[in-house]
């Protein structure tokens, strides 16, 4: 079923409102226009739904099943600290119950499929660009991954599969969101052990017990962090980053840099090399990698240790306004394997947050 928005229909009036303040601002990306009127920006696009935007399903199984046809992309994972793309060929995807896993050497992804609620193709005109994407959302309406066809992505592997999601309903402006739910409390709770949390994180053998062990006492990073500040973690000036960057770069150190949204935790490893610092960001612009901090949204930074059968695991951990974690850093390892030595003596250099530096 396909239908434009009738001229009287909320789609309509929404549509206008965006075409208002276009004529304004006619360089606002999609994101800041749906924040300047108080919607998503998954309602942005259900309402162009019919016209110039298809809707999909947002159906991981069959997306993982034939994006490695496609060939070469573009991935886009994002949050309201950072901007994570990387470049690249996706592997043969797995979805279990819980969670789908890409992992390969160029796409790397952890993706949660209760996040997937809505799905939408957008072509548009950058330029003398054109941008064609696959863009999917969250009962929000936030989006938790887009992928961009790039010139060498196969065209008619893509067209396949944008034709295997669509879905059959193209009536403009039927989705509905949910609120964002409330953020957990950044607070320590008031009865916790502080010496049986301490104990229990001298006891992790994984780093990814690390979830469980906040799980287990309703915690997020950033009070868990403060439990342990002295012996496990220290803070770190906000703007830090780009002297991480710069030293990983000049030292050649390989990492691995974590992105997230609520679907879809990206991760880049390997080098890093131009870093470029501008306008209130910090950015890695790699050809296959690039990397957008938003200096501002970086309320707290963290040097953090975890213990693991593989011995203690060293990363630098950016946290947002919630106390949760915006991006994480470490040096690139693989299970089995003792992080690198030159990346530790990185992070155990970069100086500590105190009253004369925090910015």
């Amino acid at each position: 079923m396909t239908a434009e928005p009738h001229e009287s229909s909320p789609s309509a009036a929404l549509l206008a409102r965006v075409q208002a303040l276009k004529a304004q601002e006619p360089n606002l990306r999609s994101r800041d226009v749906a924040t300047r009127l108080g919607v998503s920006e998954a309602e942005l696009l259900d309402a162009r739904t019919g016209a110039d935007v298809l809707r999909l399903e947002p159906d991981l199984k069959k997306l993982l099943a034939g994006l490695p046809e496609a060939g070469r992309i573009m991935t886009l994972t994002r949050n309201d600290t950072a901007v994570h793309e990387r470049r690249g060929t996706y592997t043969e995807g797995k979805v279990h119950r819980h969670v789908g896993l890409v992992v390969g050497p160029d796409i790397d992804l952890r993706l949660f499929p209760s996040h997937w609620h809505a799905g939408y193709r957008v072509i548009i005109q950058a330029g003398n660009r054109t941008l064609d994407s696959m863009q999917f959302f969250d009962k929000q309406g936030t989006a938790v991954q887009k992928i961009y066809a790039e010139g060498e992505t196969d065209t008619a592997a893509w067209t396949r599969l944008v034709e295997d999601l669509t879905h059959a309903d193209q009536t403009p402006g039927i989705l509905t969101v949910e609120p964002a739910p409330t953020p957990p409390s950044s607070a320590i709770p008031e009865d916790l052990d502080h010496d049986a949390f301490q104990d229990a994180w001298s006891k992790l053998r994984d780093t990814h017990h690390f979830y469980g062990l906040l799980h287990k006492n309703s915690m997020v990073a950033g009070a868990a962090f403060q439990v342990v500040e002295g012996r496990f973690t220290r803070r770190l000036p906000l703007d830090i980053t780009e002297t991480l960057l710069e030293r990983a770069a000049a030292e050649k150190v390989p990492i691995m840099v974590f992105v997230g949204s609520r679907g879809c935790i990206q991760i880049h490893t390997g080098p890093v090399r131009r870093i470029l610092a501008r306008n209130g960001w910090t950015n890695v612009l790699d050809p296959d990698f690039n990397l957008h901090l938003r200096d501002s949204e970086v309320h707290s930074a963290w040097a953090v240790t975890k213990p693991t059968d593989d011995g203690p695991v060293t990363s630098v951990e950016l946290l947002d306004a919630n106390g949760a974690v915006a991006v994480r850093f470490f040096g690139a390892r693989k299970p089995g394997i003792p992080e690198l030595p030159e990346w530790r003596s990185i992070v155990h250099a970069l100086p500590e947050l105190t009253p004369s530096n925090d910015t």
